[in-house]
């Protein structure tokens, strides 16, 4: 877990970044393979989301951990951050 008290920002930001996608929370959990509680939780800050439940829920939406952490943060510091399409970066981890 990430934390044991959910966190209303991060809650509020995932909201918003569904609403912006013109998405409901329905088509959300479709697109993730989550249970529809499970978005409603996150997003009501009623339960604390795992690694595995976030990477599901940005991949839903098309962005990156890095893009929600970033809207996280700048939410927490009462900025508004218009999310431009997310960059496609392909790496090739291949090791020696």
């Amino acid at each position: 877990m990430l934390g044991s008290v959910p966190d209303p920002v991060l809650a509020a930001t995932v909201r918003r970044l569904r609403k912006d996608k013109g998405l409901t929370r329905k088509a959300l959990a479709l697109r993730t393979g989550l249970a529809l509680s499970t978005i409603a939780h996150t997003e009501l800050a009623r339960s604390v989301p795992n690694w595995t439940t976030l990477r599901r829920i940005t991949a839903g939406l098309d962005l990156s951990i890095a893009r929600l952490a970033a809207a996280v943060e700048a939410a927490e510091s009462g900025l508004e951050v218009v999310m431009a399409p997310e960059p496609w970066c392909y790496f090739d981890w291949a090791y020696s």
